[in-house]
C-alpha cells in the first residue's frame, strides 16, 4: 500500500496518531529479528502543550527572610536589576524515536528519529534535530531518520550530511522533503572510521523503502518500513 499524505487535510491531519502508533509497530517488528541481547523500546516526548502555575502561601514567614516586594515583618530588600534579561519562544518539539540497546556492551547502539512537524518548523529547531543526530553518529549510533512531513520542504538528513562533513550524491541537487535515511559511523582499525549512508526518497502513493538498522559492526536488521507503516494505518483504520 502507498505512502499517505498525512497533512493533505489541515483541519484533521492524521499525523499524530501514526506517529504515536508507527514506533510501536516497529519495536513489534524488530524485536523478533533482534537477539536476546539487545533490548529495544520506543520513546515520545509530545512537547509542551500545558503550562502548570504553582502557588505558594507561606501561612508563617520565617524570621529573617527577604522579603523582595517590601511589606511585611522582614527588613526590606531591594531586588537588583539582572545583568541580561532577554525574551525569546521557549520551544519543544516533539520527538518520536525507537532506541535498541546492547545488554551485555551496556551502551545505545541504535535510534530511529521520525521526524515530527515541529523539528522542521524553525531553524532553531531543525538545528537542534540535526545536532542531537550528529552527536549520536559521532558515537558510534546508528541513526536512522524517517521523515512523512510534506508540507515543509526541509531535509533533515541532508543537513545531518552537511553536519558531519559529507554530501549524498542521489541527494545533492534539490533534496526531497520527504525521505528516509539510515547513517552510521564504523570503526576500522588505527584509529580510521568508516562513514555510510543508506537512503530514498519517498513519495505520496509510493511504497515505502526498506533501510538497515546497524546494531553492531557486521550485524544488521532490516526496517520494514513498508510494512510497519501499513499495519499502522491498518490499526489506525486510515485510508
Amino acid at each position: 500500500m502507498p505512502l499517505r499524505d498525512h497533512f493533505a487535510n489541515p483541519d484533521h491531519p492524521t499525523w499524530q496518531p501514526v506517529h504515536g502508533m508507527w514506533p510501536a509497530m516497529i519495536v513489534l517488528d524488530l524485536v523478533r529479528r533482534l537477539p536476546p541481547r539487545y533490548q529495544i523500546h520506543p520513546k515520545i516526548n509530545v512537547g509542551t502543550f500545558f503550562e502548570i502555575d504553582i502557588g505558594t502561601i507561606d501561612a508563617e514567614p520565617e524570621v529573617g527572610f527577604g522579603n523582595w516586594g517590601g511589606g511585611g515583618g522582614a527588613a526590606a530588600l531591594t531586588l537588583p536589576e539582572p545583568a541580561v534579561a532577554v525574551e525569546g519562544d521557549c520551544s519543544d518539539p516533539s520527538e518520536y524515536e525507537v532506541n535498541i540497546t546492547d545488554l551485555e556492551g551496556g551502551k545505545l547502539v541504535a535510534v530511529i528519529e521520525m521526524v515530527s512537524p515541529s523539528n522542521k518548523d524553525r531553524p532553531d529547531n531543525r538545528r537542534d534535530f540535526v545536532t542531537k543526530c550528529a552527536a549520536f553518529v559521532d558515537r558510534g549510533v546508528c541513526v536512522t531518520v524517517i521523515d512523512l512531513v510534506t508540507y515543509r520542504n526541509f531535509n533533515l538528513y541532508t543537513d545531518l550530511l552537511a553536519d558531519l562533513g559529507h554530501t549524498d550524491p542521489t541527494m545533492s541537487m534539490d533534496p526531497p522533503g520527504v525521505y528516509a535515511a539510515t547513517v552510521r559511523k564504523r570503526w576500522l582499525t588505527r584509529g580510521r572510521a568508516r562513514f555510510e549512508t543508506w537512503s530514498s526518497p519517498m513519495r505520496v502513493g509510493q511504497p515505502l523503502p526498506m533501510l538497515p538498522v546497524w546494531v553492531g559492526d557486521t550485524e544488521w536488521v532490516p526496517l520494514e518500513l513498508e510494512a510497519t507503516y501499513e499495519e499502522t494505518c491498518q490499526t489506525l483504520r486510515l485510508r
